[in-house]
């Protein structure tokens, strides 16, 4: 979940429905006072991917399947939303992973994301890198 200050709007994207035990693919928004279903689509549904508002959007990088089979259960792709659709911007940058940290650095206008996990073949792995992202110079 991210606070989207420009829409004064909690935005929330996934997560994990039990009675299924699928990822989910639906954007919430709360106004402060009631909570929203905007899109049931757009990005790729998942659990334990990161968000958060860089100034002008809200950012959402990686997540996992649960159903999936782990070698391709974690993603590395990075979403944008603008109050109505979610954009995809990107297919490079930090390895797929899940569990990560997000934040927005405003004095310096970058995107900062630390740690992670991912479940392969050979077993989980642990991240403890830190990534930036900026659009700007």
């Amino acid at each position: 979940m991210a606070y989207d200050s420009n829409r004064d709007r909690s935005v929330l994207f996934g997560g994990f429905e039990h009675q299924t035990g699928m990822a989910l693919a639906d954007t919430w928004e709360w106004n402060g006072s009631m909570w929203t279903r905007i899109s049931g689509f757009g990005a790729t549904r998942c659990m334990l991917a990161a968000l958060a508002f860089k100034g002008d959007s809200v950012a959402l990088f990686g997540g996992v399947d649960p159903i999936l089979p782990a070698a391709v259960a974690s993603f590395g792709s990075t979403w944008t939303w603008d109050g109505k659709h979610w954009t995809l911007r990107q297919h490079f940058g930090p390895s797929p992973r899940y569990g990560h940290s997000m934040c927005y650095d405003s004095k310096r206008g970058r995107l900062v994301l630390f740690g992670g996990g991912a479940d392969t073949p050979s077993g989980p792995v642990d991240f403890m890198d830190t990534w930036e992202h900026s659009e700007g110079p």
